[in-house]
């Protein structure tokens, strides 16, 4: 398979990850030059893909310097360990929380064990630990200089909570994880346009928090953002189109929820809601919702969980 680079600049990048064999959903971004960084890793089904781009890159894994990590939900950061078995100089950057997630990933294979069995082996494959002395852990605003590189690590609370967001002053530009939503782009769902929605996957969704993260973000200078799912999207629309489908979404699974709800009936109900807001806002009639892929089935467990703890605690 070749990978094709798509450039930023003349020395950042980022290119598809195929994540379980779909395009134009997963991606990772590379720094290249005098120093290497490399922001996500993808699932390690994706480890020979990301191998063959760093060779397009005409970057060795020995070459790596840096690997930043947004979150260690698999899509992201599930290839870490498989990675830093070749990628030997590389230190592996994170949130606080998520550290010893890399450096012991027995409670991540539980919990993705939990949410698809053993479907998960071919979905995301093995998880592999990290030397705890590779992993670098970030607090909030911490800066990472370089030569001629300087990033900014933020916590973004919301989709999860050992979440960053990475940003770059120079560029103007966030890496963005999950934190300011997911975006669709029309190439595959033939929708119409590229749409921006939020991810609301389990178990730390919290709406609260995802519109504090975007008022937060929205008072820096930040002009491009940077998504893991899928590419560049201009900062001020990604925003505002997160934080309005975020509202929309929680009124939904008020209106909807009951204690005897299932995950089944609340997938229906965000598919309708879903198809009603494609309709709205391309005028296309009966979208498909499978184009939404297995975030259909994900943001739905969380919208649920989110209830329910919402109710529990009221």
């Amino acid at each position: 398979m070749a990978i094709e680079l798509h450039a930023i600049d003349d020395t950042l990048c980022y290119f598809d990850l195929h994540e379980m064999g779909t395009s134009l959903h997963t991606c990772a971004y590379l720094y290249h030059g005098d120093q290497n960084v490399l922001i996500e890793t993808g699932a390690t089904t994706s480890h020979a893909i990301l191998l063959e781009a760093l060779q397009t890159a005409q970057v060795t894994p020995e070459q790596l310097d840096l690997v930043i990590l947004t979150h260690v939900h698999l899509d992201h950061a599930g290839g870490a360990g498989k990675l830093a078995s070749v990628a030997k100089n590389a230190r592996f950057h994170c949130h606080p929380r998520a550290s010893r997630h890399l450096i012991d990933p027995s409670r991540l294979r539980q919990g993705a064990y939990a949410v698809y069995g053993e479907a998960m082996n071919t979905m995301y494959g093995e998880l592999i630990p990290i030397e705890a002395d590779r992993v670098m852990a970030h607090e909030d605003e911490s800066w990472l200089v370089l030569p001629d590189l300087k990033l900014q690590f933020l916590h973004t609370l919301g989709h999860a909570k050992h979440h960053i967001c990475v940003y770059d002053p120079d560029r103007k530009v966030l890496f963005s994880g999950d934190s300011v939503g997911i975006r669709y782009l029309n190439e595959v769902t033939h929708f119409g346009k590229d749409l921006i929605f939020p991810s609301a996957s389990p178990p730390d969704f919290d709406p609260i928090q995802t519109i504090k993260t975007l008022e937060r973000l929205q008072k820096m200078p930040i002009q491009t953002i940077l998504h893991t799912h899928f590419g560049p999207s201009q900062a001020s629309e990604a925003f505002e189109s997160t934080r309005k489908e975020t509202e929309l979404l929680v009124s939904m699974a008020e209106f909807v929820y009951d204690e005897t709800m299932t995950e089944a009936t609340m997938q229906q109900a965000l598919c309708d809601h879903l198809a009603h807001r494609v309709n709205e806002l391309t005028g296309q009639v009966n979208p498909d919702c499978s184009k939404f892929g297995i975030d259909l089935m994900l943001n739905s467990q969380g919208l649920l969980h989110y209830m329910q703890n919402l109710h529990t605690t009221r």
